[in-house]
């Protein structure tokens, strides 16, 4: 399971830098950002530094969460816990990172700019 759990670790953390790198690359201006979260930090802190930041972040967590489920006393379901939801993550972050490399919707990004758009109102 140690194996795994690193796996998902990378996985994340790769995932996390290719949306901020696409993201970093692409973006010209705050309304290109659908996320309205990201797009207020950008907004207060500067595009680059937000993205960073975030990138800087989200990797801390990501350390701080493998070390929590490799703790002797967190059981199988903890780690288990980890890796599903590292996936799922991953996924969506690697498929943020798509839309933003091609400039092309895919289903993910499609059903989460349904749900931007429904937080916008």
């Amino acid at each position: 399971m140690e194996l795994i759990i690193y796996m998902a670790a990378f996985l994340l953390t790769i995932s996390k830098f290719l949306d901020c790198w696409t993201t970093s690359v692409r973006i010209t201006h705050l309304e290109q950002e659908k996320n309205p979260l990201a797009r207020l930090l950008m907004r207060k802190l500067g595009i680059q530094t937000a993205i960073w930041l975030v990138f800087v972040l989200t990797t801390l967590i990501v350390f701080f969460t493998v070390f929590a489920a490799m703790d002797p006393g967190s059981g199988q379901a903890i780690q288990t816990a980890f890796v599903l939801i590292a996936a799922f993550i991953s996924v969506v972050q690697f498929a943020v990172a798509h839309t933003n490399y091609y400039g092309k919707l895919n289903p993910i990004t499609r059903f989460m700019l349904k749900r931007y758009k429904r937080w916008n109102r």
